[in-house]
């Protein structure tokens, strides 16, 4: 596996950390075809759930494999990706107290004359500390970026990248994830030329 570090804090982990090929090539094949073929995909209005003052129009594809808010919610293929948050936790020590949220959301490049925006809406997932584990299904264009800001309070989804210094910025790669401390602010470009396609981790835990 190839890691690369960069240093943004001391939270739950003291640095994003970026694993190529976290899980087997047997494996992340079998997560892109499945999940291309045989997932039941929901459309979203707004990528980052925006409403109001907040709202884009980046409209995406959005399919929940667990949801702590929905306890009757069971998924066929919520063990077709364990695997990667197993092995990426496994990766920095931490064990894995509760999966809150796990998604996927699937993008196709929009037409220019349907919305502006190159970015999504600056997000945190949750509105209390937790682990993300960024996995990217496919290689594609449409960079995540995580900028130079965290999370204090309640969430404030009307900030804008452009103000803030870029931490880390990782392409999408099949096989890659990117590990971060939630409490941080991202974003992610649109894509311009195919298919994006990632699962999210939201996880609560500690170091071991």
């Amino acid at each position: 596996m190839r890691k690369y570090r960069i240093k943004v804090g001391t939270f739950v982990i003291k640095d994003p950390l970026v694993i190529d090929d976290v899980v087997p090539r047997a494996i992340s094949d079998k997560i892109e075809e499945v999940l291309l073929a045989e997932a039941d995909w929901h459309l979203i209005s707004d990528v980052t759930f925006g409403t109001g003052a907040d709202y884009r129009s980046t409209p995406a594809f959005g399919h929940v494999f667990k949801n702590t808010e929905w306890p009757d919610h069971k998924d066929p293929f919520l063990s077709l990706v364990m695997p990667v948050v197993e092995a990426a936790c496994r990766e920095i020590k931490y064990e894995i107290h509760s999966i809150q949220k796990a998604r996927s959301f699937l993008q196709v490049p929009l037409h220019e004359n349907f919305t502006t925006t190159k970015l999504d809406a600056l997000h945190v997932d949750q509105p209390y500390p937790h682990l993300v584990v960024l996995y990217y299904v496919m290689d594609s264009d449409g960079d995540t970026i995580i900028v130079n800001h965290k999370r204090t309070g309640p969430a404030n989804f009307t900030l804008e990248a452009k103000d803030f210094s870029e931490l880390i910025r990782v392409t999408p790669k099949k096989g890659r994830v990117v590990i971060f401390d939630g409490d941080y602010y991202h974003t992610a470009e649109q894509p311009r030329n195919g298919l994006r396609c990632i699962v999210n981790f939201n996880v609560l835990g500690g170091m071991k």
